[in-house]
């Protein structure tokens, strides 16, 4: 396998690791949205409020660690891309 093959691959998993956060950070949201919805008419005892706190906390923590990942992806991807020019250029 080439390099090239190994950066198109990763390039193909960066595109489908975009999908995936997008589609997550959709379904967090939706969650969120309908917990919080479903609970305005509630009275909540203070656990109540802290574990939706909690979860909402958590939906923008995985969101920012995704797009962390995705970003290290994306800076490997190029990575590659750069040295298999330079390799190609020094030959």
């Amino acid at each position: 396998m080439s390099v090239r093959t190994d950066i198109e691959n990763l390039k193909k998993q960066k595109e489908i690791l975009e999908d995936f956060i997008s589609k997550l950070n959709d379904a967090m949201e939706d969650a969120v949205t309908s917990i919080n919805d479903k609970t305005d008419d509630l009275e909540l005892n203070d656990d109540d409020e802290q574990i939706l706190t909690e979860v909402s906390l958590l939906s923008e923590a995985v969101e920012v660690d995704m797009m962390h990942l995705l970003r290290d992806l994306e800076e490997l991807v190029q990575g590659m891309d750069d040295m298999d020019k330079k390799f190609k250029l020094s030959k």
